[in-house]
């Protein structure tokens, strides 16, 4: 054959191969998972065959994950030259570069053996990596030397600690199982399965008997596969966390349902996890038992048994303990198995209360306790919820995840939180009581209806059946357990109606006390943005003012007492403080901070026309207290002009005194983190500039929109509930967020002629969801029949101005 009809052969295979990875963008071929993995290592394996045809003298090998023929859709090309010590560069000429030409990322070493077995001792994942090797072309000899440098090196070398530290450290970044998991590298990932196979290839290469690969972790290794091969396609690049955008487009590319992908994800994710528990127990041994308190030790030490647990539950508790980590005993595995459906006693109850309290080993025992049958026998309501997956954005866990951690987050309020919620856990006066509570609340996810009334009935049949104590009252906390976080951030908590109410719907104050640590646990259990100090503060005024309602001995901090520490910290006098208090009224004190207050009132002094400072600025969610002299428009410029300067709103207060000053607090978090957080003197001028007319902001906030990638299209939600008792005609928007969605909203409101007179912004994870109380023409919209068509139109505006599909 020519050279050029050779060249052209050894183009057409590379270009085979590409031309296979567009076609994988466009459909999936093969199974998605372990086939396609396959057809795509095959196609790569037969473009470097062709490139390196003239090449007999070194070796071309696959290393990695393309050495194991599990090359993803857009995964690095991970090659070796291996080499006996002569010339390589025809080697690297023929191979390397047509792949760089070709704008694969590939990563490449060019090596001979002995300098493979250096690398190999110098740096653990250069050993891992090598056990993958895998010969494409050339001469296999540079190989078959290869494998008695690591089997020599491998004798007397066992890889489990090592494996189980790098385990570790995937726990410690992700403490607790997250939906938008990194399948590749996160915790229970890809990279565990990985270190099971690289334990197996030493066994092989020592001539021992590897361990069997299981059926279970074929079949998560198989899901993770195709998930990850699924997000590479849709994404059209390398990208392998399951983060929400994806989940849709990457369960169209398997042919399945999002919630079915996302529960392949969540349970193999788990089979990983656990296996790697069982494989490497010293991973939760006693140099890494950082979950635990020392009061837990000391309390589960007292509880050591002196004999072999009977019980399958005090069987977990014993293994919980353990020093050398969570090892079950062959003994207690078949006592485990073979118990059965049983009884239940008052031990097994205060065990399984022990095992909620013991954090991450608790978890991990229960775990096994699951994968050997108990749970489904004894445990019945909870199985619908173990790896459960949680769709809406702003929840960063599975079912049962988010379950452990209020637990977790429950147990830190009582024995590590502040004095205020350790002296209201105190009046509780049950430990047990509330991290049940906790670990039950959301029990009737994963099934049809509301899971609320859900859960309370479970709870019921479950306290009837074990012998729960105060089964009723756990029920109650469930059923009414989002009252208060939705009563603080959806209603008029200044209204002594609503205020009755809820208080009616608690009924005592012990059920108020409980319902408030579950609220503070579950909403620091649930992500990153439902929890912040603007949601601290409304949760705890609400509760202030319900205690004192349920019981007038109790009383919070009075209003001469908030106003005079206000007055002291912002060196002015009270008289002043006291004016600008009474100029906004109670729901502005009720819903903001001392130091917020504080700001306000020093800004309000100044002769700009609107002036702002930062408050906690070196927080990830610094806030903005901003004052203005009210005008209309001006919640849209602010939102214009912090979305042009990279600051998205997460969510704001706005007040407005009745001498006509704008009083708002914004808690503000920056698009881009890396970057410095804007000058705020650069934020008025822009703003004055867009109040006057001077800067287009509809154009800057497009262009800076057009910057960012194109969020998921979710439909757009309008809700505007007629209230008869409401001052003003409350408008519920929510959406997918996007850069400058809330300047674009706010605008739509103001096209239908609305004023908006307060608005409650919240944004969680990528999902807008925000409350404006509004007014057309000075007056609340009474009549149901002009109520409709606007919200039809409403939605209409916005979709149009958001650009949705």
């Amino acid at each position: 054959m020519k050279s050029g009809d050779i060249a052209r052969v050894r183009a057409g295979s590379l270009s085979s191969f590409l031309e296979l990875r567009k076609s994988l963008r466009r459909e999936r071929i093969g199974d998605g998972g372990l086939a396609t993995c396959h057809i795509l290592s095959d196609a790569l394996d037969a473009a470097i065959v062709d490139l390196a045809s003239d090449i007999d003298d070194v070796a071309i090998v696959a290393v990695g994950g393309y050495g194991r023929r599990e090359q993803c859709v857009f995964s690095d090309v991970d090659v070796m030259v291996l080499h006996g010590g002569g010339r390589v560069e025809h080697a690297v000429r023929d191979v390397l570069y047509p792949l760089w030409d070709a704008n694969l990322k590939v990563g490449h070493s060019v090596r001979t053996p002995a300098e493979c077995a250096t690398a190999a001792r110098e740096n653990f994942e250069t050993l891992t990596s090598l056990l993958s090797a895998r010969l494409i072309a050339g001469d296999g000899s540079h190989l078959t030397k290869l494998e008695d440098t690591l089997r020599s090196q491998l004798t007397g070398r066992p890889l489990t600690g090592r494996l189980a530290e790098a385990e570790r450290e995937r726990r410690d970044t992700d403490p607790y199982p997250l939906m938008a998991a990194d399948l590749k590298s996160g915790r229970g990932g890809l990279r565990t399965f990985q270190g099971f196979d690289w334990q197996r290839r030493r066994a092989e290469l020592l001539g021992s008997e590897p361990f069997a690969i299981s059926q279970e972790e074929r079949l998560a290794r198989q899901n993770l596969l195709s998930v990850r091969n699924a997000l590479h396609a849709v994404a059209g690049k390398a990208m392998d966390e399951f983060v929400a955008d994806l989940r849709e487009p990457a369960a169209r590319w398997l042919g399945l349902d999002v919630w079915d992908t996302a529960s392949r994800v969540t349970s193999s994710l788990r089979t990983g996890d656990r296996l790697a528990a069982q494989r490497w127990p010293d991973l939760l041994a006693d140099s890494s038992r950082k979950t635990i308190s020392t009061r837990l030790r000391r309390r589960l030490e007292r509880r050591a048994p002196a004999t072999q647990q009977s019980r399958p539950l005090g069987v977990a508790l014993a293994a919980a303990k353990r020093s050398e980590g969570v090892v079950f005993t062959e003994l207690d595995q078949t006592t485990i198995r073979n118990a059965g459906q049983h009884d239940w006693s008052a031990s097994d109850v205060a065990d399984l209360t022990e095992l909620v309290a013991a954090g991450e080993r608790g978890r991990a025992a229960f775990g096994r306790l699951d994968t050997l049958g108990w749970v489904a026998a004894n445990l019945q309501e909870v199985v619908p919820t173990i790896a459960a997956p949680q769709l809406a954005p702003f929840h960063e866990h599975p079912v049962d995840t988010h379950l452990w951690r209020t637990a977790d987050e429950m147990s830190k309020l009582v024995d590590e939180g502040d004095d205020w919620y350790s002296a209201i856990a105190a009046e509780v006066g049950d430990r047990d009581f509330l991290l049940l509570a906790a670990w039950l609340h959301d029990i009737g996810k994963a099934r049809p209806g509301d899971h609320s009334t859900v859960g309370a009935d479970l709870v019921l049949s479950l306290a009837d059946r074990i012998g729960l104590p105060e089964g009723d009252k756990l029920a109650k906390l469930v059923r009414l357990h989002l009252l208060l976080p939705e009563t603080a951030t959806k209603r008029d908590t200044n209204d002594p109606s609503v205020i009755a109410e809820v208080a009616d719907r608690c009924g005592d104050l012990r059920t108020l006390q409980s319902l408030y640590l579950l609220s503070v646990a579950d909403a620091r259990a649930t992500g990153r943005t439902m929890w912040n100090d603007w949601k601290a503060t409304l949760l705890r005024n609400l509760y202030v003012r319900l205690a004192a309602t349920l019981d007038p001995t109790v009383a919070g901090q009075t209003v001469a007492e908030r106003t005079a520490a206000v007055a002291a910290a912002a060196e002015e006098p009270l008289e002043r403080v006291t004016e600008h208090l009474d100029l906004l009224g109670r729901e502005y004190l009720t819903s903001h901070t001392d130091d917020e207050i504080c700001a306000h009132v020093i800004l309000s002094l100044s002769d700009r026309r609107i002036a702002a400072r930062v408050i906690d600025p070196e927080s990830p969610a610094p806030r903005l207290a901003l004052v203005a002299s009210d005008a209309k428009g001006l919640l849209g410029a602010i939102a214009g002009v912090l979305a042009i300067h990279n600051l998205e709103i997460l969510d704001a207060r706005l007040h407005t005194r009745s001498d006509g000053l704008a009083c708002d607090t914004l808690h503000l978090r920056q698009l881009l983190p890396t970057t410095d957080f804007p000058d705020v003197d650069d934020l008025l001028e822009d703003l004055d500039d867009a109040l006057s007319g001077e800067l287009d902001l509809a154009q800057e906030v497009a262009e800076k929109a057009a910057t960012y990638a194109t969020k998921r299209a979710t439909d757009i939600v309008v809700r505007a509930p007629t209230d008869p008792t409401l001052r003003y005609t409350p408008v519920e928007v929510r959406c997918a967020d996007r850069p400058g969605a809330l300047y674009l909203i706010v605008q739509s409101l103001y096209a239908e002629g609305l004023d908006i007179k307060q608005a409650r912004i919240d944004t969680r994870a990528d999902e807008v969801r925000d409350l404006f109380y509004v007014l057309r023409n000075g007056e609340r919209i009474r009549d149901v029949n002009e109520l409709q068509p606007l919200i039809a139109q409403l939605r209409r505006t916005i979709r149009g101005n958001l650009g949705a599909g």
